[in-house]
């Protein structure tokens, strides 16, 4: 971390009452695919700074806006082992987020692989899973108002009155920013973001929910979002993708929750939940949720990470037949 925002993050930390020793700032062991992680001391005890690089998806989806009014909402809500958010600024073409240092360490590493993303867990998910997925259930019980990305005030939620619309509206940016990112690296002949649109429109008459919209985490299958000590999940990290939504979005990408304590728990509050109506729509969004981190790294299109996300993309969507 450069001098300058070494400086003007611990001014503006003062501002929210945090302290902090520019000393002992320093990077830390985990980092992010796009932020970097820095631990520090401070008068309210060992903090994490989160550095992220602004690009129009962060932008787009409100990360400075949401960050600490959502981790005060859900203290505040209880059961969900989120850490504090002490400020959450921008500054320059960063944002900023600074938060209580939790025990433990990450339950294991998503890393690409050719075209493919592996999840590498480093607990058994015998051991952890059911815990996941009750604390799963209980963020889906977060009740929000509107669809879509979260603002400054999660009880809203996000700004569209159904599902459908607000995937519509993402799904036009999406196909916007991923044109643009393959006319960079040369490669239109793929026409991979109209044949994203194409899928959509060929199964969005399928998407069928009909409920309210929940608190969505939407990177809980992630494993380094999910922090473990002694056995027991101490943190549930990166809310940047946040959002009101079905709870089906949650288990899209690379799911290997059994779901079985989730749907029990979703059982004994309601009779009716259709288990099979849910897996398949998270069947449904498989190729979306690609398309949104496709979304998110083409704006750095010449990286190996958006490289990564559009052979994803692209094979995913040969795999159905687009």
């Amino acid at each position: 971390m450069d001098q300058s925002l070494k400086q003007e993050i611990c001014t503006q930390a003062e501002i929210f009452g945090v302290r902090i020793d520019q000393s002992s700032i320093k990077k830390h062991h985990s980092q992010g695919y796009i932020s970097q992680v820095f631990s520090a001391h401070s008068n309210v005890g060992n903090i994490i700074i989160h550095v992220v690089k602004l690009n129009q998806a962060q932008e787009h989806i409100g990360v400075h806006r949401k960050m600490k009014p959502l981790s005060d909402a859900l203290i505040q809500f209880g059961g969900i082992p989120i850490p504090k958010v002490y400020a959450s600024f921008r500054f320059e073409s960063y944002t900023v987020s600074i938060s209580d240092f939790l025990p433990g360490t990450i339950a294991g590493k998503r890393k690409d692989i050719e075209f493919d993303f592996v999840d590498d867990w480093h607990f058994l998910l015998a051991e952890v899973g059911h815990e996941i997925e009750r604390i799963i259930f209980r963020i889906h019980s977060f009740q929000v108002e509107k669809f879509g990305w979260l603002g400054d005030d999660p009880k809203k939620g996000g700004e569209f009155e159904n599902w459908i619309d607000f995937l519509q509206s993402e799904i036009q940016l999406w196909h916007e920013k991923i044109n643009l990112g393959e006319r960079q690296i040369k490669e239109e002949h793929s026409n991979l973001a109209n044949r994203l649109v194409t899928y959509f429109n060929s199964i969005k008459s399928e998407i069928k929910y009909i409920g309210n919209p929940v608190l969505v985490h939407a990177d809980t299958t992630n494993p380094s979002n999910i922090l473990v000590d002694k056995g027991k999940i101490t943190g549930i990290l990166d809310w940047e993708y946040a959002l009101g939504g079905d709870p089906a979005w949650e288990f899209t990408f690379k799911n290997a929750h059994s779901l079985q304590i989730y749907f029990a728990l979703t059982r004994k509050e309601n009779q009716q939940f259709d288990e099979d109506a849910f897996l398949y729509r998270i069947h449904l969004y498989y190729p979306l949720i690609c398309g949104i981190w496709c979304f998110v790294h083409s704006f750095s299109p010449h990286t190996p990470l958006y490289s990564a996300c559009r052979k994803h993309l692209d094979v995913t969507l040969q795999n159905r037949g687009y």
